[in-house]
């Protein structure tokens, strides 16, 4: 484990920049097992997790502005993000505000617009959300952490569900799992005036 302790203590010392991408989690990255060699005491071999070259990506089927929507719930991405054009479909008003969005190994791409206070459903749960409106290829609607501390707390179930918890009542959402090629990367960076 002191192997594992040290790479997230190398990991939590690096300087901080104004505007930066999210800080890359270890959660279930490595796996961590006690060894007994002769001669010594247990040592701790550390080693990255295998990857796949097919990714599931979980969505769900949603209402924004009362019109149904699919987004793409993604834990990878630090905001929720709206493509323009799902956006009109959406009937959601905004105006251009300056700002670019940078996804890794992609061209900057600049912000229409932050839309605040969106009505969003999913299936019994209701609320509001924030959405950058921006040019995106492959999804619509994209629900990242920004979502994810707004509903807190909620889990992740076996059946295949997303729970969440809402004024002592229990909202369970269905998702679609869907598997796609391992050729995106969906950290994102977000800075005002560039």
């Amino acid at each position: 484990m002191s192997k594992l302790n040290a790479i997230v203590a190398e990991h939590d010392q690096e300087i901080v920049a104004e505007a930066q991408m999210g800080k890359l989690r270890l959660i279930n990255s490595f796996k961590a097992t006690m060894e007994k060699h002769k001669g010594s005491r247990h040592a701790t071999k550390v080693s990255p997790l295998p990857r796949s070259k097919k990714f599931s990506i979980m969505f769900v089927e949603d209402m924004v502005n009362g019109k149904t929507s699919k987004a793409i719930v993604d834990t990878g991405a630090t905001h929720n993000s709206v493509d323009k054009k799902e956006a009109t479909r959406l009937g959601l008003h905004y105006t251009k505000d300056p700002g670019i969005l940078k996804i890794v190994n992609t061209n900057p791409t600049p912000i229409y617009c932050i839309t605040r206070g969106v009505p969003l459903r999913l299936g019994e749960w209701k609320g509001t959300i924030d959405l950058t409106i921006v040019s995106m290829n492959n999804f619509p609607l994209v629900l990242g952490v920004e979502f994810m501390d707004s509903i807190r707390p909620c889990t992740w179930e076996k059946d295949g569900t997303m729970t969440i918890f809402n004024n002592n009542e229990a909202c369970s959402i269905p998702t679609i799992r869907e598997d796609v090629e391992a050729k995106m990367l969906s950290a994102i960076q977000v800075k005002k005036g560039v």
